[in-house]
């Protein structure tokens, strides 16, 4: 029984060994392959977008300049460019003839001319009469003016104390009751200063150690420290603690 078309049993009566005919495609295949590379392609033209970057423009900065000489043909030159510019020609009067005259004319005359010289005059003399008093003039006699001295009687300000405020929190007890007296002169500079210390107080409310915080006078600082030691602290004064001094005047 023979199978196939009849080009391959021809084919195989023939001895050929091989089917080398390729059989007719349908042409639904090739309109099927046409309307997907035509989606394909509407699809790429959609979703794929080329930007062309033109060239960049280069603006060249160049310019012109003509020299025109001033003498021959560059002045006509220079006329002309005037005359059949879009801008009017100035008139400059230096230029002018009539006024180079002019002013030559004032130059020479203040050239020839000598400096004025200025002559003082004396004052006429006064040939009024003299006026007459009204009355005669009285002797006026003023009271003694009392003096400063006698107005205002020296008083003396009461001397300047150290007062001691203590910073650091402490009972009650622990304050100092009485303070030592000052021995040294106060200057104005120590009495406008405010000082502050810091003290170790030991058993028994005595100072151990002292440092001054102020960076000021040392003689002052030395001389207030020395007053510091001698203060007597209560029994609850125990450890570091900040104080502060200060001068006022002794009620």
């Amino acid at each position: 029984m023979n199978t196939g078309t009849k080009r391959e049993r021809r084919d195989r009566e023939c001895g050929l060994t091989f089917a080398w005919r390729i059989p007719e495609s349908s042409k639904w295949a090739g309109i099927l392959s046409f309307f997907i590379v035509a989606l394909l392609t509407t699809v790429l033209f959609a979703t794929v977008r080329v930007s062309v970057m033109p060239t960049p423009r280069v603006i060249e900065r160049k310019a012109t300049a003509t020299l025109v000489p001033d003498w021959g043909d560059g002045r006509a030159w220079a006329l002309r460019a005037e005359e059949e510019g879009p801008f009017p020609a100035a008139f400059d009067p230096a230029e002018s003839v009539e006024f180079q005259t002019l002013e030559a004319k004032a130059f020479a005359e203040l050239s020839t001319k000598s400096c004025r010289a200025v002559h003082l005059k004396d004052l006429p003399d006064e040939t009024d009469a003299a006026a007459l008093p009204v009355a005669v003039r009285g002797e006026r006699v003023f009271p003694a003016q009392p003096t400063l001295e006698e107005k205002v009687p020296p008083t003396e300000l009461p001397p300047l104390v150290p007062s001691l405020t203590v910073l650091s929190k402490l009972p009650p007890d622990s304050l100092p009751r009485t303070f030592p007296d000052f021995d040294g002169p106060v200057t104005p500079a120590m009495a406008a200063a405010t000082w502050h210390f810091t003290l170790e107080i030991g058993k028994g409310g005595r100072v151990k150690d002292l440092t001054s915080l102020e960076g000021g006078d040392e003689g002052a600082s030395k001389a207030i420290g020395d007053w510091l030691a001698q203060v007597r602290f209560g029994p609850g004064a125990a450890g570091w603690i900040g104080v502060e001094v200060g001068f006022n005047r002794k009620p």
